[in-house]
């Protein structure tokens, strides 16, 4: 997909039939933090599909494969729990 106001070229990962695909913003204290997200992501069970982080302010926007979607709620109170500041995005 291209959007053409913000002049950015965007690729979604192909998922399998099956795959529960969700999108995250995941708001960082500091970029050092990313790995600690990496960890608690693949620790999950979830499948890292795509991650794009943004230094200022500093957040990440994830696409991770989960089983389902008590599987993803799941992943977003573990993220939060940790102190990452996460919200669902709807694409």
């Amino acid at each position: 997909m291209v959007d053409q106001v913000r002049r950015e070229l965007i690729i979604r990962p192909i998922t399998s039939s099956g795959e529960y695909l969700m999108n995250l913003e995941v708001r960082l204290e500091n970029p050092e933090k990313v790995s600690e997200l990496v960890n608690l992501i693949v620790e999950s069970g979830s499948e890292l599909k795509m991650i794009n982080c943004i230094p200022n302010p500093s957040k990440c926007l994830v696409s991770v494969s989960v089983a389902d979607s008590t599987a993803g709620e799941r992943l977003v109170e573990a993220l939060s729990s940790k102190g990452f500041s996460v919200k669902v995005v709807e694409e």
